[in-house]
């Protein structure tokens, strides 16, 4: 059975928080399931960053509050390829919009059927010549969202959405690790944009995103939100920290505002 906790868990009470899965092992030992890699399953309760490997590009996991990486057994994050398939991982995502009053819609409340990016997204959309020329296309509020969601739906295909319309996506998926910018240059690092969606095609929606069935129809499950956030307000906060590109200085700016 998998491990349940509640949606209220909050990345500061959990930061450390790895638990040994004795089925990817050989003997379930403590110890010889630290030495192998594959064999590191997160808690659910602990929330992560999304946020690209620098060699390979692909999504690698950091707790949201910045846990060290002994709590990782020495790794830095944890690489979602290496995950098995049907592992459960609560993430962070970011969701931007124009209109302050569209906090109330149902889409941007529980994330339906909408667009949102990772950790790096922030930045590289607030910032002018980075994703577009002006910066803050999509608008310049956002919120954050906690979601449970399998490791394999990393591997599934990555829809646009429209106010809250997303019929071609038929469940949680995400993008690449992405590093262009509008300029032609290219960041050290990189993001990803994700999609939500709570139906498939025409369908009707799913009553209730937050519960376990969400999750195993559509690879995913909405646990929380926290905000609105001025985005303005970030970017200053990240440019007087001389716009850091490094994650945990992205981080630590996100965490001085959501105190």
């Amino acid at each position: 059975a998998r491990r349940r906790t509640t949606s209220a868990a909050r990345a500061s009470d959990s930061d450390e928080r790895f638990f040994p899965d004795p089925t990817l092992s050989g003997s379930g030992g403590e110890d010889e399931a630290s030495a192998d890699r594959g064999a590191l399953v997160p808690d659910p309760s602990t929330v992560f960053d999304v946020v690209a490997d620098a060699a390979s590009g692909e999504a690698r996991l950091v707790p949201a509050a910045g846990a060290s990486e002994k709590a990782l057994g020495g790794m830095a994050g944890l690489q979602v390829s290496e995950l098995p398939e049907e592992a459960e991982v609560t993430i962070r995502l970011f969701r931007f919009f124009e209109d302050r009053k569209d906090e109330a819609r149902i889409w941007e409340k529980e994330l339906r059927n909408v667009n949102s990016g990772s950790l790096m997204w922030v930045p590289v959309h607030m910032q002018p010549k980075m994703h577009s020329v002006s910066g803050a296309k999509y608008g310049k509020w956002f919120t954050v969202h906690h979601i449970r969601v399998y490791a394999k739906q990393f591997k599934s295909g990555y829809f646009m959405c429209e106010e809250g319309c997303c019929p071609l996506a038929k469940a949680f998926g995400a993008t690449p690790g992405m590093k262009k910018l509008v300029t032609g240059q290219s960041l050290s690092t990189g993001y990803f944009w994700f999609v939500s969606p709570d139906k498939k095609g025409s369908g009707p929606s799913h009553k209730d995103v937050t519960d376990e069935g969400n999750l195993q129809k559509h690879g995913w499950r909405h646990l929380r939100r926290e905000g609105p956030f001025d985005g303005d307000a970030f970017l200053a906060a990240w440019r007087k920290q001389g716009s850091p590109t490094e994650e945990k200085h992205v981080q630590k700016v996100l965490h001085s505002m959501l105190q």
